[in-house]
């Protein structure tokens, strides 16, 4: 269980950074993402440390996380008009999106981050959304690989994903 923690920190330490760092660029909505990440990420940690009471918070900020952060890192990377009243949508529709349409959502995001950090930060934007599409789709959480627990190789490389989002975003020079 201790590796579980580690790994959680580790996440939750790159998402406080991403957090900070767009949120000093005035990216509100993608430090609001990253936050989600890292509050899952504290609550998963907190749990896996013995916690108890903890386990249905942590599945339901994963899953809140998981369907709406990189949806909200993207409306921003795109500086999309109107993105707070889509970002209320996003939140209002949470309960009833099935996997596939968050899936997909998640997949147009990724694009959407990639394409919105073209001209700053097109390697650190297009790594990043590499490390998260292959976390979810590759790596998973479930099981192990090679000796190591899937979830959190799982966890180490969204961690690394938000890293390269937040190295990217200090390279757009906005204030």
């Amino acid at each position: 269980m201790f590796i579980h923690v580690a790994c959680e920190i580790v996440l939750l330490s790159a998402c406080l950074a991403a957090s900070l760092v767009c949120w000093k660029r005035r990216d509100a909505l993608a430090a609001i993402g990253f936050a989600l990440i890292g509050i899952a990420s504290a609550l998963g940690a907190l749990e896996y440390a013995g916690l108890a009471g903890l386990g249905e918070p942590h599945r339901f900020a994963s899953r809140l996380s998981g369907k709406i952060s990189l949806f909200l890192v993207a409306l921003d990377a795109l500086r999309v008009p109107g993105s707070w009243l889509l970002a209320a949508l996003a939140l209002a529709a949470f309960p009833f999106l099935p996997p596939f349409v968050s899936l997909a959502v998640n997949i147009v995001a990724l694009a959407g981050i990639v394409w919105g950090g073209r001209r700053h930060a097109l390697w650190s934007s297009l790594a990043g959304a590499v490390l998260f599409a292959l976390a979810g789709l590759l790596i998973g959480t479930k099981g192990e690989w090679h000796g190591f627990a899937r979830l959190d190789l799982y966890h180490l490389a969204i961690a690394a994903a938000v890293a390269c989002w937040a190295a990217g975003s200090l390279r757009r020079g906005r204030t």
